[in-house]
């Protein structure tokens, strides 16, 4: 009896090891973690309790710094007859060191689309915050540029649906999904050019077979210039991206972006503000750097002579092959 007691024992264990772990630290390790799992379980109601509570606290916060915030918070919006007399609006109040936290302005496509607009005029959205005899005196001098340039005042409520649907895309999305060709474009120019920039970009990329929409917002402001945003929309008779089509959206693609981007060079403009060059923008590398890319080529060619960091990229020889887009200049 005791054999068979040993020998009942032995197989139990080789069980829990099959089953458990490779030995039998493995078990016992197994058997305290499930212990503390089944701790947590059953004290499942006072942890969400307790995060309930820690919710509810830091709500309570944010509520109160909202409201510190609201208190030094002023907000306005204007709209434009054009875009040209934005711009203008905005290059004044920046030459006149009124720089508020948020002074965007878009274009009649783009008021419409996103904030609420008729579709006939550019809308202006401002806001800042800070202190309170600060943030007065700005919103007082981009008031006083934006009225001297034809601004009509809007309701400040504009602001608002603003702050709650900038990031908002779903409408774009919702484009692609139906076969739309979209991007978005991003470029910086002085503000001598920038009325320039969007009138010519606009009319290049519009004129391409399939463009069904060109619009633009400036998105940053420095006293110097601005970051001009476009966004074009195309569109195939075929519409679905299938197989059959991808190579014939990719076309409508690569147009749209020539056309944008050698417009906005041609009229001043630099290559990108923020989004950076990567492939898709490394053909435009020469025609905007001119001969100082041959400076850039040296220096990679001296620092990198393996071809190891970001090949291809910038537009630069890679020993790695054709880039995609690389030769798509036309």
């Amino acid at each position: 009896e005791r054999l068979a007691a040993i020998g009942e024992r032995r197989r139990l264990l080789r069980d829990l090891c099959r089953k458990y772990g490779p030995d039998l630290g493995d078990v016992v390790q197994f058997g305290v973690d499930a212990a503390t799992r089944l701790a947590e379980l059953e004290s499942h109601g006072e942890t969400v309790a307790a995060l309930a509570g820690r919710r509810a606290e830091t709500q309570r916060r944010l509520l109160e710094a909202q409201k510190a915030v609201a208190a030094v918070r002023r907000k306005a919006a204007y709209f434009f007859a054009s875009f040209a007399d934005g711009v203008a609006a905005m290059r004044e109040a920046i030459r006149a060191h009124a720089t508020p936290a948020v002074l965007r302005l878009y274009d009649a496509i783009e008021a419409q689309r996103s904030h609420g607009g008729d579709g006939s005029n550019s809308t202006l959205i401002v806001l800042d915050d800070g202190e309170p005899e600060i943030v007065a005196a700005t919103l007082a001098v981009v008031d006083r540029c934006a009225l001297a340039h034809g601004a009509v005042r809007a309701h400040d409520e504009r602001v608002d649906h603003w702050l709650a649907h900038r990031n908002d895309t779903s409408g774009l999305q919702a484009l692609t999904k139906k076969g739309f060709v979209i991007d978005t474009m991003e470029v910086a120019a002085p503000w001598s050019k920038l009325t320039s920039v969007y009138t010519n970009v606009v009319a290049a990329t519009s004129a391409v077979s399939g463009a069904r929409s060109v619009s633009a917002h400036v998105s940053h402001s420095y006293l110097d210039g601005a970051c001009i945003y476009f966004t074009f929309v195309g569109q195939l008779s075929s519409r679905d991206i299938t197989d059959a089509t991808t190579a014939e959206h990719e076309r409508l693609y690569l147009a749209m972006w020539n056309a944008a981007q050698r417009a906005a060079l041609t009229a001043g403009a630099n290559l990108a503000h923020h989004h950076g060059v990567g492939l898709n923008r490394g053909r435009f590398m020469r025609e905007a750097m001119g001969d100082a890319f041959n400076v850039v080529m040296a220096l990679k060619q001296a620092l990198d002579p393996r071809d190891i960091f970001n090949p291809g990229k910038l537009g630069l020889p890679t020993r790695r092959g054709a880039m995609p887009w690389s030769g798509s200049s036309t």
